[in-house]
């Protein structure tokens, strides 16, 4: 219960911070006739109405974090060029579109998986639309085509989306073993090719400092033999050289792939390599575990996830295939993101309820002092 609780709170908290900086500016030309199709996804028909209030959501989200980032004025965002003869206007309209058609054919599907909105999901956002409708202007309220049935409807269907999701993925099957995702543990030192004069440029040493460097490579290798538990760190010191260390495979990046690839075929703990060449430098590895469990349980994790992700496009695109749908792009260009700016207000931060468990056990607490 206490599951289901703390998302309709997160619902409540996500959606109303998206709702209430929507502040449209009333300009006639701009109110749309929302019951016009702009696309008809299988039998269900997607609405003028619920297309702009969606469009108008996300833009006034996106406007002002793209406009600090590439320094334009929210005119000159939409009008770019993102390919040739194709503005930022109608590229997000058209992907904002497609999105659409995605949470349609979720609804359709959502059946078929066992899904539903709870009575308590379809309660808040209720209550997230009253507040809407309530704190913002008419005139407003119909340049967004903010009407209760529209914002519902996609409300509804964002919130289901979720749900759907979740469902494609748990019905995925991945079989990822401990061999598929296996990391090891190193520690290695770096003598680089680089170094820094007195006016602190960067300089490549020469073919004489190269070979002055190998050969202080392999001191370094032999003088870590010679130590007890060939202890790379004190030798390290010793030779005023930093010593990294992490997880690894083959693919990682924390060194070059030669380094990597000796590294792994080290066979025994403790083991310490000889001089690596590298494109940057020379590399000296100790193998420190050839299991390192918690990197390798992360790694596991990670494989189911890009699965599950890889799992849920794949099931989305053959019920793409499978929906005929048809656009009345005619209609979907009537909502003029260029014309029409949308302001974004600090939205307000609501402080997450304290959990009831908690309260009573600090108060349990006090009482025993």
């Amino acid at each position: 219960m206490k599951g289901c609780k703390k998302k309709v709170i997160i619902l409540i908290v996500t959606v109303a911070w998206l709702l209430t900086t929507l502040s449209g500016c009333a300009r006639t030309n701009h109110v749309l006739d929302g019951s016009q199709e702009v696309a008809r996804v299988g039998e269900d028909s997607i609405t003028l109405g619920v297309a702009n209030f969606f469009i108008r959501m996300q833009q006034a989200h996106l406007e002002p974090i793209y406009t600090m980032w590439w320094q334009m004025t929210p005119e000159e965002l939409w009008q770019a060029e993102v390919e040739a003869g194709v503005t930022f206007e109608q590229s997000m309209r058209l992907g904002l579109l497609e999105e659409l058609e995605n949470l349609f054919i979720f609804r359709q599907r959502a059946e078929a998986l066992g899904v539903s909105l709870t009575a308590e999901e379809i309660a808040a956002i209720e209550a997230v639309v009253d507040q809407f409708l309530a704190e913002n202007e008419t005139d407003a309220l119909s340049v967004v085509s903010g009407e209760r049935s529209y914002i519902m409807t996609l409300l509804e269907l964002i919130t289901l989306s979720h749900d759907v999701s979740d469902a494609i993925r748990a019905t995925a099957a991945p079989n990822i073993t401990r061999e598929d995702a296996l990391q090891k543990y190193m520690e290695f030192v770096l003598f680089p090719f680089e170094t820094t004069d007195a006016e602190g440029h960067q300089m490549i040493l020469s073919e004489g400092e190269i070979e002055m460097l190998r050969m202080t490579a392999e001191e370094f290798v032999t003088t870590v033999l010679s130590t007890e538990g060939h202890d790379m760190n004190i030798v390290a010191e010793a030779f005023d050289i930093e010593l990294h260390s992490g997880s690894f495979d083959e693919e990682s990046i924390i060194a070059p792939w030669e380094v990597l690839h000796t590294a792994w075929n080290l066979s025994a703990e403790g083991e310490v390599s000889g001089v690596i060449e590298a494109e940057n430098g020379f590399y000296v590895v100790k193998l420190i575990s050839l299991y390192d469990e918690e990197a390798t349980a992360e790694r596991i994790a990670m494989l189911v996830d890009e699965y599950e992700q890889e799992f849920f496009l794949s099931t989305l695109e053959q019920w793409r295939e499978e929906t005929e749908i048809t656009r009345h792009l005619n209609v979907l260009e009537r909502i003029d993101i260029i014309g029409l700016g949308i302001a974004a207000p600090e939205p307000e931060i609501i402080p997450e309820p304290e959990d009831d468990t908690e309260s009573e056990e600090d108060e349990e607490s006090e009482e025993d002092e």
